[in-house]
């Protein structure tokens, strides 16, 4: 027989209510991505910041602040999806330069296109005041929460992510 838990008291605080609306948030903001991962994102994003010129892999590296293999296996997975090209090196034929493909500049675009949508919803009314004081808060979060050595493609873990 399981048992029922009734009256229960709220927490003292709302830590646990703030990480259930994070969460929400989160989901939210995936769901407007198309299914790209943040990763993927964020490394589209700095290879698109290369411009014709490409951008190094250890460049990409030191930008997402990942491992070397983690940064590979996410590389191999973008060129995979038709995301990006791996090309020569125009000095150092020893490098590989990474460039968007018209469907990583495309999906990019979208992904940008649906965070503005959902920025614009979530953020509209709120002051300018108030968006400083919640991107105070967000980035105090960040920076206390460690960092992922996973490029949010590992398959290993159940949350996605090591």
């Amino acid at each position: 027989m399981t048992a029922v838990l009734t009256n229960l008291p709220e927490p003292s605080w709302s830590g646990p209510r703030l990480l259930k609306l994070l969460s929400d948030a989160d989901l939210a903001v995936r769901h407007g991505r198309g299914g790209l991962e943040d990763n993927r994102i964020r490394a589209l994003r700095a290879i698109a910041e290369g411009g014709r010129r490409g951008l190094s892999q250890s460049a990409l590296i030191r930008t997402l602040g990942l491992s070397g293999p983690a940064v590979s296996k996410l590389v191999d997975n973008l060129e995979v999806r038709k995301l990006i090209e791996r090309d020569f090196h125009t000095q150092d034929r020893r490098q590989r330069q990474l460039r968007l493909s018209a469907e990583g500049l495309r999906q990019l675009n979208t992904c940008g296109d649906a965070l503005d949508r959902c920025a614009t919803s979530v953020f509209g009314d709120l002051s300018a005041e108030d968006l400083a004081y919640l991107e105070k808060l967000l980035r105090q979060l960040v920076d206390r929460t460690p960092p992922r050595h996973c490029a949010g493609v590992c398959e290993n873990c159940a949350l996605g992510g090591c």
